[in-house]
């Protein structure tokens, strides 16, 4: 069975149908703001009878605030199907839950109202292969973790990884070659530090670690 998340605006039509067009659903998952959650309530309503369904406050500016509330759901449903509706909600809200998408390999799509009337567009998912085995990678996972904390040079990662320099170059070139990892200079001193793609698979894979 399929969960399904749902970013939630002041216009309900949209919203309304793209559930209508989602199919075998378990529950759904309204991400609204304080300012929607009238919406959300008015939808969990008309669906009471179908569906089981929770309501979930994110902060509209805080595109850390909405990835965190997405992977929380993401954890409570194991490995149920997750499909996300990004109709609704700011653009944020609607950015944050494609980066997931699109880091797990989930479905996605928009409903656009038009002259004809409401159409459903799929949006396009390039899941990198090797985006959960990182998270299953214990010394990628490690990199991972320590740049979260603050940028470090090479030779500082080298000393606190305890491996040899040519290892860990290894390790941070496949982790910059899917862009979880970046190197900028500070000082005239080259560093690396994480990027937004790397703290979103520290939340998705880190409470397993």
């Amino acid at each position: 069975m399929t969960i399904l998340i749902v970013t939630v605006g002041e216009k309900k039509e949209p919203l309304y149908e793209g559930i209508k067009q989602s199919k075998k659903k378990k529950k759904i998952y309204y991400l609204a703001t304080k300012e929607t959650e009238n919406v959300a309530v008015s939808l969990c309503s008309e669906f009471r009878n179908l569906y089981d369904s929770d309501i979930v406050i994110v902060d509209p500016e805080s595109f850390c605030d909405i990835v965190s509330s997405v992977v929380e759901i993401l954890r409570k449903e194991g490995n149920n199907v997750i499909l996300f509706n990004i109709t609704g909600g700011t653009k944020l809200m609607s950015l944050a839950c494609y980066s997931v998408a699109n880091l797990i390999g989930s479905s996605c799509f928009y409903i656009h109202k038009c002259r004809e009337g409401m159409k459903k567009f799929i949006l396009p998912i390039i899941q990198i292969p090797e985006m959960k085995y990182i998270g299953k990678n214990k010394r990628k996972f490690q990199i991972l973790e320590l740049l979260s904390g603050k940028p470090y040079s090479l030779t500082e990662l080298t000393i606190m990884l305890k491996l040899r320099k040519p290892t860990v170059i290894g390790h941070l070139k496949k982790l910059e070659g899917i862009n979880l990892v970046e190197r900028c200079n500070i000082d005239r001193n080259q560093i690396l530090q994480i990027t937004e793609s790397g703290r979103i698979v520290i939340k998705l894979f880190g409470e397993n670690k």
